[in-house]
């Protein structure tokens, strides 16, 4: 959580990469996952997220990854 100077407070995020496994028929989490632990703001966080900033090789239809944000707790 970020606190300004003028008292208000505004929740802390983090990004975090998730793999997921198809079944044929739904998405399953895999239970593994990766955390960059810098809180940022959603507004930053959702930055990192945007197409241009990342390159993805998909060759295996399944498995994926998935980039959150998330609130850091």
């Amino acid at each position: 959580m970020f606190v300004y100077a003028h008292h208000t407070t505004e929740i802390a995020y983090v990004l975090l990469i998730s793999m997921w496994w198809n079944t044929g028929e739904s998405w399953n989490h895999i239970g593994n996952q990766i955390q960059l632990n810098q809180p940022m703001t959603l507004e930053q966080c959702e930055y990192l997220l945007s197409e241009g900033m990342w390159a993805a090789s998909t060759l295996n239809p399944y498995y994926k990854f998935v980039i959150h944000c998330v609130p850091d707790e």
